[in-house]
C-alpha cells in the first residue's frame, strides 16, 4: 500500500513538473506579458494545459496525502524542483550553474534523508 503511494506521489510530482514546462513554454512566447493580457492566457493552449496538469497533480496528490504522512509526502513534492532545472536546461537551453547544481544535490540528499527517516 505504502509502496503505492510513493507511485502516486512521483505521478504527482512529474505531471506538475510537465504542468510548469506548459506555462514557461507559453510564457516564453509571451515576453512583453502585462497584467492587463491575463484573459488572452486562456486561449493560450499551452497555459491551459500546464493548469489542466496542475489540477490532475492535485488530484494524485490527494491520494498521496490520503496514505503518506504530510510530513514525507510535502518534503518529497520538492523533486519537482530537481526535475525542473534538469528539463529547462534539456528543453530551454537554460543555463544551469555548478552552484544550481550543488542545490539540486542538496535537495536529493534531502528527500532522501526524508525517506529514510520514515522507515
Amino acid at each position: 500500500m505504502v509502496a503505492n503511494a510513493y507511485f502516486l506521489l512521483l505521478v504527482a510530482i512529474v505531471i506538475g513538473v510537465i504542468g510548469q514546462l506548459l506555462l514557461k513554454y507559453g510564457m516564453s512566447r509571451r515576453p512583453d506579458f502585462r497584467l492587463r493580457d491575463f484573459a488572452e492566457l486562456a486561449r493560450d493552449l499551452h497555459i491551459i494545459g500546464g493548469f489542466c496538469c496542475y489540477a490532475i497533480a492535485t488530484v494524485f496528490y490527494l491520494q498521496v496525502l490520503a496514505r503518506l504522512d504530510l510530513s514525507v509526502a510535502y518534503p518529497s513534492v520538492s523533486l519537482g524542483y530537481v526535475f525542473v532545472v534538469i528539463m529547462s536546461r534539456v528543453l530551454f537551453e537554460e543555463p544551469v550553474t555548478v552552484v544550481r547544481w550543488m542545490a539540486v544535490a542538496i535537495i536529493c540528499i534531502g528527500v532522501a534523508l526524508v525517506g529514510i527517516g520514515s522507515g
